[in-house]
């Protein structure tokens, strides 16, 4: 672009052109912007990694260490309920053992790859205790078993202690001397010194009623009874004591022995427990400061964002600020100019500058100067025949519209019903085509008005009205308002069976507002009248059946449709 020499007008530089500032500005302001994103979607991607490590490393190991400890604790239970419950079955105790400990060694295994010399040291101690442990559950195991044989060997002695003391028991009406007598005091003397070393537990009482013992059955051997029976009892009574007093010693030992080990055992369990305890809270701890580090991280993040946002928003504000000021305000001005020269005013064109603007307005200024005269005839004369034609055909359209629409409710008024009516009815005879007609009512609007008052009535008539209109489908169909609270709507083109339906869909509508009324909402009654021969029936007759339909409709209850053939609702 250039400009003639004669009105001081010279070649457009292009390095200030309006467009390459603008291109400068976007291309910076979107190169900034690319930048953050590289910059925001960088430090999201460290969140990422950093997250992805905090969860697969640390929080993955605590649990697993919680879990090693629980195993732990398992394992010790196991040992006091095998403790208490020593009569169990050596099978059940030896599988719940086995199955524990390869729990835990399977936890265990979940932490053999360590990701720091820590896990290493940590997991040493655990280590350290490990085989001790599990060798002093096999040791706790193998007692409990000898324990278990040897009590069950005195059991046996148990069940035959009673059964001699029954035997002594009986013998008792029958004895007849006091030799008898005497052997039979022993003998009870002796079996319940026996009973009572099978409940003691120390050496010192143990050999105390061994002595007992002893010597009721060197007086029971030394008499002789005179009854056959009694006779019979010694040998098997001197029998059952000495095996009682030769089993019950190593029972006790062996009661004491297993005891011992399950000491043995509960302070390994302890230690070991302690361990994988100690390793749960360190791991706990050092996960804890890593998301501690890991928020610190997230808030540095979000500080960086915010920054970036805000240049990025003083960038943004910086480019407006020049294209606003360097383009906008010019442009502005020079409309304002041409518009003031439009208007007739002297105004002063501006045209500082090296740019598309200024030569536009030098453009500008030199037509406006040729045509000013011509220009300015021809825009009053245009001006003032366009403000005539505006307001005649604005007085028109107010005109039609006062004569053919409801003031109220803003549809058609009764005037342009009976003249579309009439169209679209010789219409229907020229083609022979269906005509439906609806007449619409509000039922109860009386009692509406007297308990809301006339403001609200006429705001109801107005909903009503507006939703009636809303509903219309077709070009060609037609709601008007009929007179009072009554509308009447017109489907060209429409079977009776259409008309019906859509006479329900507008009763569903209107029920759908939900409109308060005094005897619950506000509904409307509708009557369907349908023809297809035009020519055979009058305007009149078809209104006088939608009519009708509606009569049926208000005496069926209201809220409902009826059609003119039979007076059914739908």
């Amino acid at each position: 672009m250039r400009r003639s020499s004669n009105s001081g007008m010279s070649y457009l530089d292009w390095r200030h052109s309006i467009g390459t500032r603008l291109n400068t500005s976007i291309i910076t302001l979107f190169t900034c912007y690319f930048l953050a994103m590289a910059a925001s979607t960088y430090s999201l991607y460290e969140q990422f990694l950093s997250f992805n490590a905090l969860s697969t490393n640390h929080f993955e190991r605590v649990m697993t260490a919680a879990e090693l400890t629980r195993d732990a604790e398992l394992i010790a239970s196991e040992v006091f309920e095998s403790l208490v419950g020593v009569d169990r079955s050596n099978g059940q105790r030896s599988n719940n053992s086995e199955n524990l400990i390869q729990i835990y060694q399977s936890v265990r295994d979940r932490l053999s790859n360590p990701t720091s010399p820590f896990d290493v040291k940590q997991l040493s101690i655990i280590d350290q205790w490990q085989t001790p442990y599990f060798n002093s559950l096999e040791r706790f195991n193998q007692q409990l078993e000898n324990e278990y044989q040897l009590k069950s060997a005195l059991l046996l002695r148990i069940d035959s202690l009673f059964e001699q003391l029954n035997t002594l028991e009986q013998q008792l009406p029958l004895l007849a001397t006091q030799t008898d007598t005497r052997f039979t005091l022993h003998a009870l003397s002796a079996l319940s010194y026996c009973a009572t070393s099978l409940r003691a537990e120390r050496p010192g009482q143990l050999a105390q009623l061994h002595n007992a013992i002893k010597d009721h059955q060197a007086k029971l051997n030394a008499l002789s009874p005179s009854s056959e029976t009694l006779r019979q009892l010694r040998n098997p009574i001197n029998e059952l004591t000495q095996q009682i007093l030769t089993e019950r010693g190593p029972t006790l030992k062996s009661e004491r022995a297993t005891l011992s080990s399950a000491r043995e055992t509960r302070v390994l369990a302890q230690k070991i427990t302690s361990a994988t305890f100690n390793y749960y809270q360190a791991l706990k701890q050092i996960t804890r400061e890593e998301i501690e580090t890991h928020q610190k991280q997230v808030i540095t993040t979000l500080i960086t964002l915010s920054l970036i946002t805000l240049f990025m928003v003083i960038m943004t504000v910086v480019v407006i600020f020049y294209i606003k000021h360097h383009v906008l305000e010019r442009l502005h001005l020079l409309y304002s100019a041409v518009n003031a020269r439009m208007d007739g005013k002297e105004v002063r064109i501006p045209t500082q500058g090296r740019d598309e603007i200024s030569i536009l307005g030098h453009a500008f200024d030199q037509f406006a100067k040729a045509r000013y005269a011509a220009e300015d005839q021809l825009k009053t004369a245009h001006a003032e025949t366009e403000k005539a034609n505006n307001d005649l055909k604005l007085a028109n359209e107010q005109l039609h519209n006062l004569s053919q629409t409801d003031a109220l409710t803003q549809i058609p008024n009764r005037r342009f019903f009976d003249q579309y009516l009439a169209r679209e009815w010789n219409r229907a005879c020229r083609h022979n085509n269906f005509l439906s007609l609806i007449m619409v009512d509000i039922d109860w609007f009386k009692a509406y008005n007297d308990h809301y008052g006339h403001p609200e009535g006429d705001a109801c008539l107005q909903q009503v009205a507006q939703t009636l209109s809303s509903h219309l489908r077709r070009e060609g169909e037609c709601v008007a308002r009929y007179g009072g609270e009554e509308f009447s709507i017109i489907l060209p083109n429409t079977s009776r069976e259409q008309a019906t339906e859509y006479a329900e869909l507008l009763r569903q509508a209107i029920t759908q507002l939900e409109i308060p009324h005094p005897y619950g909402q506000v509904t409307i009654s509708l009557g369907v009248a349908t023809t297809n021969q035009p020519d055979k029936l009058s305007i009149e007759a078809l209104i006088a059946q939608a009519d009708q339909a509606l009569y049926h409709a208000k005496n069926e209850g209201r809220n409902r449709v009826m059609t003119s053939d039979s007076g059914q609702p739908l």
